[in-house]
This record gives C-alpha cells, structure tokens and sequence, in this order.
C-alpha cells in the first residue's frame, strides 16, 4: 500500500472482460492501493478537472491495464478503506500522468 501523511489511502479495483458467443469471461483484475490527492495538487495544475468524474493515475497503470485485454470504457471503483463506512464511488481516467503511487481526485471525490 502507498500511504504518507499527506494523502488519504484509496484503493481501485475491478474486474475487465470481454463478451464471446453469448458468454461472458472474466479476465484478471486490477487491484491497487495509491494515496490519492486533490486535482488541484496535480503538477499539471488542471483545476477544470475537478469538476469532472474522472481521475488522474500513474503510467504505471496504464501499462498493466494494457496487458489485461481490457473492454473499454474504463470503470473504476474507489474505495476508501481507512473511513469508518468504507466509502466507495466510481471514477473513470482523465490522463495517466499522475507520479508512481499516487492518484489525483476531483474535490468531490474527495469528500466522498
């Protein structure tokens, strides 16, 4: 798990597959934990992002994502593991230029 005191501990996951006569077959999942901040922090500074549903992720990511057969559109389900509830929302990607170990977030996502 990425962590510091800076950013709160957000795990992504899912389960990506394809359809095939009919059926469904499941692939294998991504599944990491990165310390999530605010878009506002990005390098890239890209506060019309914020309003949006979708996240900044690593390189990293996208190359593994790759090597999944993976349908498209990207889903995402983000969960807070570290909240009392464990709360979770869905997110899709914006960019992949977030630095290693960590993801940049709307504001509201944020919250969530």
């Amino acid at each position: 798990m990425f962590a510091d005191d800076d950013g709160d501990n957000f795990g992504f996951g899912g389960t990506f597959g394809h359809r095939q006569g009919g059926l469904h077959m499941r692939q294998r999942q991504f599944s990491r934990y990165y310390s999530a901040y605010p878009v506002a922090a990005h390098p890239g500074n890209k506060a019309d992002a914020n309003y949006g549903g979708k996240i900044f992720m690593p390189a990293s990511a996208l190359e593994e994502l790759s090597r999944l057969e993976i349908v498209y559109p990207m889903l995402f389900k983000l969960e807070n593991d570290e909240a009392a509830t464990s709360k979770r929302t869905h997110c899709g990607v914006l960019e992949f230029t977030a630095e290693e170990g960590r993801v940049y977030l709307p504001q509201w996502m944020m919250e969530t």
